[in-house]
C-alpha cells in the first residue's frame, strides 16, 4: 500500500474515492479486517473521500457485517466466510456510491 501524493490529492479533491474494510476510524491501513476479525471487533465496509492521511477522509457510507444468530444466540463467523460477506458489501457499497455520485 502506498499513500497518493499529498499534492495529488488535493488537486483531485473530493473526487477520489476509497474502500477500506473496516468501520473506520478503527483499524486504519494495511489488515484492518483481519486486524478486526482477530480483535472481536465490528466489523464492516467503508468508502469515504481520500485525504493525504492514511484512511481519513470523510466517510461517504458504512456498512457493518452482521453476525448472525440461531434461536437468539451468536454464532461467530470463520475467517473466510468474514472475507466473503466482505467483498459482497464492498460490490454493493461502490456500486451504491457510484449511483448516487453520477
Amino acid at each position: 500500500m502506498k499513500l497518493i501524493p499529498a499534492d495529488f490529492v488535493n488537486l483531485w479533491s473530493g473526487r477520489i474515492l476509497n474502500i477500506h474494510p473496516s468501520l473506520l476510524p478503527a483499524f486504519p491501513g494495511l489488515h484492518s479486517l483481519q486486524n478486526s476479525y482477530a480483535a472481536g471487533a465490528s466489523m464492516g465496509i467503508t468508502v469515504h473521500h481520500v485525504s493525504p492521511e492514511m484512511d481519513a477522509g470523510p466517510i461517504i457510507f458504512q456498512k457493518s457485517l452482521k453476525q448472525k444468530t440461531i434461536k437468539n444466540t451468536f454464532v461467530p463467523w470463520s475467517w473466510s466466510q468474514v472475507q466473503t460477506r466482505a467483498t459482497l458489501i464492498e460490490h454493493h457499497l461502490m456500486r451504491e456510491v457510484i449511483l448516487k455520485w453520477s
